[in-house]
């Protein structure tokens, strides 16, 4: 008589529940009443809300009564209806949640276990509108954390099976939960979980064959695995994201893992190679990144041994054979070293952490990604040596910091020329730019640091006598190995570098730089050095060098008493073996040197014992020009350069190198300042084209803030009773056409505007051809910057000639009778010529 007053849908749930005969182990619902229950839940939302408030009431007069199977049947009856209801799910999610939370505390190990599989099918179910579902009330929220927190902490009961549904939990939420939703990043549940792993795993030997063991491909359920199969498959889950915030945190907490713990460098390699090779190829170079960034805050502070043990284990990420890195940023990599070891350097440490630098240095530089790449690695050095010799700032550094910093870049240098000896990287890269050493032949002679100028002049002088001997005998071996495969592009005559160009012409620098230090008055160690580089210089670039000799001659053979002139002999005397028909060059110059022995004017550091008679008299500038002007394989090129000196009057300088490593979870790619990114363009002031909506302001999860080193809290005060507004979910590239390439939104008659190209018109006619969305005015540029890192998006209209200085005033300023645009580049925001042979864009 009570059940006849019970309302249907009371009555089909408790249908669904067996006779209390049947053991815990057997108790399913009843298939039939279940059927008919989910197809009277799915007829109407009200009808499945109801269902949702009866199941609640019932499952906790269960508890209280202890009783464990009709749980169990519950549980059954909520997997079948968020399956076949899955879209009104989120109508029963607060009676599901509550009901989760309610026989998770119970306790009970079946039921936990038979739990946490329908729990971990929600969690997939509810994956495509998960933010919508969890921010329906505020009490929503703090029940799906509570779950995941009660499940996770089943880990400190070190029984099997109570930590394989902690597993599961972490599994779920490395797949299926949403970082990107702000409350849910706050809790912190990557780190939660990963810590939970890791203590699984300190206790674990690796072996290559457990690193390389893909489980996720296996056809095992997770519950048959092996314990520590399956927390290496959890682990790897949190890094198989296309997620930049989810594989950074994950990091993060990771590196947080190991450092608080002080664990094992081979256990914390076997980590990371497992974390690193189940990473997306083209994510990969982040991890590195994050690993500099934490080192860099360890050695500000000194931090000796910690920052040894990070560099160790980026160096074992870099020489695994097995890791492949896209889009790796080596000269950020190396401009970040160059930083460490200036910060030792200043806390007077500069030789601990030098093998870990070394290291380092070599492992990514035996990363071939294009065949330049050694040649900008060693740009890198010199610009920053340069920049530190010139530095005029409160963080200059003294003498002897400078000397040790110094003593620290040709280190470097000397690492990478060994790097480059390895016939795999032969094979990838071209020979060495002319121009590598332009920037040091600039510092000569170190006047800045006057005591120390000697030495400074030494270490450089040996060092690019052994850089251009060793490539010098590298050519001369590939040569006679593979007769004509490999150019000596170092000795054949170069026009436009080596004979003509006086600006960044790296022999004619050279060679003005040795001069300064001649006339600073060296030790004569130090013009033994000289004598020994020059003598290599010359035999390597032959022809090229003795026609830039010939532009320092008149005075370097001006006086027989100073240096420079028994040098010249001496060079020359090379050089005559070096040409072709330079044996009446050898035979003037042998005499010449016998004439200078004999007046005792001959350095006795330079060896030498002529075999002519001595000539009456010293070698003249006339005297020598007249017998080259004879020799058919230098008269060529004679007339095309002066027989005087000329200054260089205007050297090329390095750009500085700004190295932010700023990581952007919007951007798969470093975003550094000025470099056209959308951060860089905000932080700069700059105006924007296009509507950017985000739900966190500063994404930049890199940044150096607190937030990746808090530990886990369960305090949900951020939370309003009232709800939360959900966050905006449209793309950050919203208004934008590719903000990547540097290409904005844009309104542009390309027809007209290709008519006009590289011709000149007034800037109202281009005003019309080109509308901005955000109605841009044109701006002037000026002459140094076209071409520059700001040049994106320019529309070349009329190039200024070669060489001029002239800066060209702002329109207004033009007189009216001037009112075109001759003779100036104008800024068009947002323009390109990106065309095919069709001329579409």
């Amino acid at each position: 008589m009570h059940s006849f007053f019970k309302q249907k849908h009371q009555k089909l749930i408790l249908q669904c529940y067996p006779s209390p005969k049947l053991s815990i182990a057997e108790t399913k619902p009843n298939q039939a009443e279940l059927s008919y229950l989910v197809f009277y839940a799915s007829s109407r939302r009200t009808k499945l809300e109801k269902v949702g408030i009866f199941l609640l009431k019932k499952t906790a007069s269960d508890i209280s009564h202890k009783r464990v199977g009709h749980l169990k049947v519950t549980l059954y009856i909520l997997q079948e209806l968020i399956e076949k209801c899955s879209e009104d799910i989120g109508f029963l999610t607060p009676y599901f949640l509550s009901i989760m939370n309610d026989v998770v505390s119970l306790g009970d190990l079946s039921v936990c276990q038979l739990a946490n599989e329908v729990f971990v099918k929600y969690c997939a179910l509810i994956q495509p509108t998960q933010r919508q579902i969890l921010s329906l009330d505020s009490n929503v929220l703090k029940t799906f954390i509570a779950v995941l927190n009660k499940f996770l902490d089943f880990s400190h009961n070190n029984q099997k099976e109570w930590l394989r549904i902690s597993l599961n939990t972490s599994l779920a939420i490395a797949d299926y939960i949403d970082f990107s939703f702000v409350h849910l990043e706050r809790i912190n549940l990557i780190k939660k979980s990963l810590d939970m792993i890791l203590n699984m795993l300190k206790d674990t030997r690796f072996d290559d064959e457990l690193i390389r063991t893909q489980t996720t491909s296996t056809q095992l359920s997770p519950n048959d695995l092996d314990l520590d199969k399956h927390a290496i498959q959890c682990l790897k889950s949190f890094f198989d994201t296309s997620s930049k915030r989810q594989l950074d945190e994950s990091t993060n907490s990771v590196l947080s893992y190991i450092l608080k713990e002080n664990a094992e460098i081979r256990w914390s390699n076997a980590i990371f190679a497992i974390c690193t090779r189940k990473t997306h190829i083209e994510l990969r170079h982040r991890i590195l990144i994050l690993f500099l960034q934490k080192t860099d805050k360890y050695v500000d502070i000194h931090e000796v041994e910690v920052s040894k043990y990070l560099l160790k284990i980026v160096s074992n990420l870099l020489n695994n054979p097995v890791l492949q890195f896209i889009g790796l940023p080596v000269l950020d990599i190396v401009n970040k070293v160059i930083q460490f070891e200036k910060s030792m350097i200043i806390n007077n440490d500069s030789e601990t952490l030098k093998s870990s630098y070394s290291e380092v240095l070599v492992n990514l530089a035996s990363r071939i990604y294009y065949n330049t790449q050694l040649d900008d690695i060693l740009a890198c050095f010199l610009n920053s040596y340069y920049y530190e010799y010139t530095n005029n700032g409160s963080n200059k550094l003294t003498e002897s910091q400078f000397f040790h910093f110094t003593e620290a870049i040709i280190a470097d240098i000397k690492d990478i020329l060994i790097i480059s000896e390895k016939p795999e990287v032969r094979l990838k890269i071209s020979p060495f730019v002319l121009s590598t050493f332009n920037h040091l032949y600039i510092l000569f002679p170190f006047d800045a640091f006057a005591n120390i100028k000697d030495t400074l002049e030494l270490l450089w002088l040996k060092l690019i006598d052994e850089f251009y001997l060793f490539d010098k005998q590298y050519q001369e071996e590939a040569n006679q190995k593979v007769p004509g495969k490999r150019q000596e592009v170092y000795s054949i005559p170069n026009v436009e570098m080596c004979i003509l160009n006086n600006i960044d012409n790296n022999l004619f620098l050279f060679l003005e730089g040795i001069e300064k230090i001649i006339s600073s008055i060296p030790s004569d160690e130090v013009k033994k050095q000289i004598s020994i580089t020059c003598t290599t210089m010359a035999q390597t670039f032959k022809i090229n060098f003795l026609l830039n000799y010939l532009k320092f001659s008149s005075n370097w053979l001006a006086d027989e008493e100073d240096f420079k002139y028994p040098l010249s002999l001496l060079l020359l005397g090379v050089l005559s073996t070096q040409i072709e028909g330079g044996s009446s060059l050898a035979a003037l110059i042998d005499s010449k040197i016998a004439y200078s022995q004999q007046k005792q004017m001959w350095p006795k550091y330079i060896g030498y014992t002529p075999t002519s008679p001595a000539s009456s008299h010293g070698l003249t500038n006339e005297e020598l020009y007249e017998l080259l002007s004879n020799i058919d394989s230098v008269s060529q090129w004679i007339h095309r350069i002066s027989m005087s000196q000329t200054s260089s009057l205007a050297k090329k300088i390095p750009k500085p190198f700004t190295n932010h490593m700023v990581m952007s979870t919007s951007n798969s790619f470093l975003s550094l300042p000025g470099n056209g990114s959308l951060r860089a363009a905000l932080r700069n002031g700059g105006q924007t084209n296009g509507s950017v909506t985000s739900s966190n302001e500063n994404n930049d999860i890199t940044d150096d803030n607190e937030s990746n080193e808090l530990e886990y809290s369960e305090d949900m005060s951020f939370l309003s009773p009232n709800g939360f507004n959900i966050p905006g979910s449209s793309s950050l590239r919203s208004g934008w056409s590719s903000m990547r390439s540097g290409h904005l939104s844009r309104h542009v008659n390309l027809q007209e505007l290709k008519q006009s190209k590289n011709n000149t018109v007034s800037e109202g006619e281009l005003s019309r051809l080109v509308k901005t969305r955000t109605n841009t005015t044109l701006g002037p540029l000026n002459a140094n910057t076209a071409g520059g890192p700001q040049d994106r998006g320019l529309a070349k209209v009329h190039t200024l000639t070669a060489g001029s200085t002239h800066v060209p005033p702002p329109s207004a300023a033009l007189p009216k009778e001037k009112s075109n645009t001759s003779g100036l580049a104008f800024s068009i925001t947002g323009i390109d010529f990106d065309e095919d042979e069709d001329g579409e864009t």
